[in-house]
This record gives C-alpha cells, structure tokens and sequence, in this order.
C-alpha cells in the first residue's frame, strides 16, 4: 500500500511538472532601434530598475550604500546581458536565476539578514509598478 501511494505520487509530480508553463513571458528583442530623439527600451529599462534598486542614501551608510549601488548595477547589466543572449529561454531563467542567488547572498553579507530582508520589502514595492510596464522586471525578484 505504501508503494503504491508513493508510485501515484511520483506519478502526479510527473504529471504537473509535464503540464506547468513558464509564468514569465521573456520578450524576443529587449533592444528595439530608437527612435529619433527617444532612448531604447534597454536604457530606459537600465533606467528604471536600477532607481527600483536604490533604497536610498538614509538606508545604511555611505559606505555600504556605494558597494550596492555598484552591485546593482551590475546585476542589471548582467541579466540583460543574458536576456538578449542566444540560448534557450530556460537556460536564459536558470542563469538569471544564479544571477540573482549570488545578489542575495552580497546583499545579506554586505547589510545582514535583517537590514537585507528591510531592503527586499523596500524594493519589492518599487519594482511592482514597473511589472506592467516591462515583464522583464519580475526577475529581479
């Protein structure tokens, strides 16, 4: 009986992991040419992110605030780097994936898990409007 119920459960975990769809639809081409007089949607999307990313000078001192800055910056640059690299869109979700693990760890090593837990709700709300506007914003989180 035992087997039997392990069995059906395997058999189910098959069975939803063969039906589930990606939850994010990544756009083909990040980078449309610009038009004359207005930015590329990639600079406008660096733009935006990287002031999501920003908690602000008051958040920790002048010191930390630098090294996350920089971080971030990096982290954007990075995960658009892959997201308008060739491959597939599961290899492209798996490396931004790695991308931002190694993020969270810098950012909880840098401020400590519980300032780092204030900076996620911090930027949690920021990032929320900017999912309409370009769904590659949700994989900052």
């Amino acid at each position: 009986m035992k087997k039997m119920t392990y069995l059906l459960g395997f058999v189910f975990v098959l069975f939803l992991a063969g039906h589930t769809q990606a939850q994010i639809n990544i756009p083909k081409n990040l980078t449309a040419p610009a038009a004359a007089g207005t930015e590329a949607p990639d600079a406008d999307l660096n733009k935006e992110l990287l002031s999501a990313l920003d908690p602000g000078k008051s958040f920790t001192s002048p010191d930390k605030y630098m090294k996350l800055l920089g971080k971030n910056k990096d982290l954007v640059g990075n995960v658009l780097g892959v997201m308008n690299g060739s491959g597939s869109e599961e290899d492209k979700l798996a490396k931004v994936g790695a991308l931002n693990s190694e993020h969270k760890d810098f950012v909880e090593q840098l401020l400590g898990k519980g300032k780092a837990a204030d900076y996620y709700k911090l930027i949690k709300g920021k990032l929320e409007p900017l999912y309409k506007k370009f769904a590659l914003a949700k994989l900052f989180m």
